[in-house]
């Protein structure tokens, strides 16, 4: 049985500023999100595959100005 994983591998700064912006809970709902659909956000041209995607937890709705944005690479 072959099993299938993502790995999320966090930058520096990321990790930091998700401290912030995140409780425990939005993080996961968050990285739920990208397991479920993988190819979410919006492929940024040139950069071999990178996406942005805009994320909104309860707690950070304010209209589309609210939320967080990230930038991340999936890779089959």
């Amino acid at each position: 049985m072959t099993m299938n994983y993502i790995e999320f591998i966090e930058t520096s700064v990321f990790a930091r500023q998700r401290e912030t912006l995140l409780t425990e809970d939005e993080y996961r709902a968050f990285q739920e999100m990208l397991i479920i659909n993988p190819l979410e956000g919006d492929l940024i041209q040139g950069t071999g595959g990178c996406r942005k995607v805009r994320f909104a937890p309860a707690s950070h709705c304010k209209g589309k100005s609210g939320g967080i944005r990230s930038i991340y690479y999936f890779q089959k």
